[in-house]
């Protein structure tokens, strides 16, 4: 089905502090002419979209460009499907709010947001994949970025927890590996007293080696404010990433991220950083999970 947005003598919105925050998507792009080709529009897109790239199969939108004295059109294919969207261009009108008018039409489209993120969440499932594998094959570097990556997705989430407990632990840090061993247990339902003495061993070997795995998540949380202050959204994005896979007890990083997700309307990635806020703070909460696998690891110390 193709749907039609007429955008003609739309004044540009008062600037809006997520505006221009790039949907996360992989999209191509083409076309020639004075607009389409222009640097304004070229820009206008880049800053809507994680990347711009040539057309080639690998990218979950394909953009083309089609020009006239009358108007610009950008036909977006997401999904099997087209979208059109239309800006009719008057001696009023620069190409600079031309631009802005048509990536501000696509980037906010439901249909393509859907579009966009049903890749994002099939690309960090696949990675998960890649971390199960790197977790049989010994590989606890690429285990850690590769799982963690699959928690912003729509997988069940214990078996990561516990592979990323097992990772953390293995690679000496102790403090994330039992945290993701009480997520494991509070996510899987798993009575602490059921564990095994190998799944536990890697968790007394970790503290056994003395490492501190520390973090500064407050001062980390600093940075994000004050790029959000600056709308520079990409970046404070990520920073709340990477509080999170640095200290991923730490709350605000969660709910920072569902509000900003929620006030983007990427509602599937709201319910999901949503999920994960309760979890971790439930998870925070239970005291009795520390106390439990601190038995469990007396019992075969």
């Amino acid at each position: 089905m193709r749907f039609v947005f007429a955008l003609a003598l739309l004044v540009p919105a008062a600037a809006n502090a997520y505006e221009v925050a790039s949907l996360p998507a992989r999209a191509s792009f083409s076309g020639a002419g004075q607009l389409c080709g222009s640097t304004a529009l070229r820009n206008n897109l880049s800053a809507r979209f994680w990347w711009i790239v040539a057309p080639d199969d690998s990218s979950d939108l394909q953009i083309k460009c089609e020009e006239s004295p009358e108007a610009l059109v950008l036909k977006v294919y997401a999904r099997g499907q087209g979208l059109k969207f239309t800006v009719e261009r008057n001696p009023q009108s620069s190409d600079d709010n031309i631009a802005f008018l048509a990536g501000s039409a696509v980037a906010r489209d439901s249909e393509v947001i859907a579009a966009v993120l049903d890749a994002f969440l099939a690309r960090n499932a696949a990675l998960a994949d890649a971390g199960n594998r790197e977790f049989a094959a010994s590989d606890w570097s690429d285990t850690v970025a590769h799982l963690g990556v699959g928690l912003e997705s729509e997988l069940s989430s214990a078996p990561i927890y516990f592979g990323l407990y097992r990772a953390h632990a293995e690679l000496s840090h102790p403090i994330k590996a039992k945290w993701y061993l009480e997520a494991y247990l509070r996510a899987s339902g798993l009575d602490p007293a059921k564990l095994t003495d190998e799944q536990v061993r890697p968790l007394l070997k970790a503290e056994a080696s003395g490492a501190m795995d520390s973090d500064d998540a407050d001062a980390s949380f600093g940075e994000y404010q004050n790029l959000a202050a600056a709308h520079h959204w990409d970046a404070a994005f990520q920073k709340l990433r990477e509080i999170v896979a640095a200290a991923p007890w730490y709350e605000p990083a969660y709910v920072s991220l569902a509000q900003s997700f929620d006030a983007n309307g990427w509602k599937r990635l709201t319910k999901i950083w949503r999920a994960r806020a309760v979890f971790v703070i439930n998870v925070n909460k239970d005291t009795r999970l520390g106390k439990d696998i601190e038995a469990r690891l007396e019992s075969i110390r």
